[in-house]
């Protein structure tokens, strides 16, 4: 390869590393999206009321009320946020070892594979700034996706906040503190590995 093309592609590298540690998941653009849909299904669901009150049968209608749609949605819209910003950090994870350590397969790694190939290379992501708040984040992903419910893991690492077994209930605040600190996460990784960038 000629140093024209060898140039071509480490700038390109470089750049799609930066790209991908600048993203930061926007709970509020989603919010938007989400509202919109909440409000159709609010205007089914108020239909919906009206019908099963014109049966006039007052235990359908007391269970149907008794329903509480509102945790309901707020619980499924904070969890799809939990997904989406550790989304976000997993694949900025990939996208250096990907483009800076040239680990081709890097797209199909576990978290175990993550991690242990960056112990390969001397980054203990562990050390790395807010890793707490990284690592709450991934159990919170794992327990939602795979549990449904408050898993053993990360009650175990977090019990001061996760009981075992519980609803998954986390504040929209809470998620943008996690978002935050995550992304200082990814710049601590940028600061280790940027010394080596050839483009400034």
């Amino acid at each position: 390869m000629d140093n024209s093309k060898r140039n071509t592609s480490d700038f390109f590298d470089e750049l799609t590393i930066r790209c991908s540690m600048d993203s930061l998941f926007d709970v509020s653009q989603l919010r938007k999206i989400y509202d919109a849909g909440i409000q159709a299904k609010d205007a089914r669901y108020k239909r919906f009321m009206e019908e099963i009150e014109a049966r006039n049968d007052p235990e359908l209608v007391a269970f149907y009320e008794g329903t509480d749609e509102w945790h309901i949605q707020t619980d499924i819209f904070n969890q799809l946020c939990i997904i989406g910003v550790y989304i976000d950090v997993e694949l900025f994870l990939k996208t250096v070892l990907k483009y800076h350590f040239k680990v081709a397969s890097a797209d199909t790694f576990t978290y175990k594979e993550i991690k242990e190939r960056y112990r390969l290379r001397k980054i203990k992501l562990s050390s790395l700034k807010s890793f707490s708040c990284f690592n709450e984040l991934r159990l919170l992903n794992n327990a939602i996706k795979h549990n449904g419910c408050v898993s053993k893991d990360l009650s175990k690492e977090y019990p001061q906040r996760w009981k075992i077994g519980e609803k998954i209930r986390i504040s929209e605040e809470y998620i943008n503190i996690l978002a935050t600190e995550v992304k200082n996460f990814k710049h601590s990784l940028y600061d280790k590995i940027s010394p080596d960038f050839k483009y400034k």
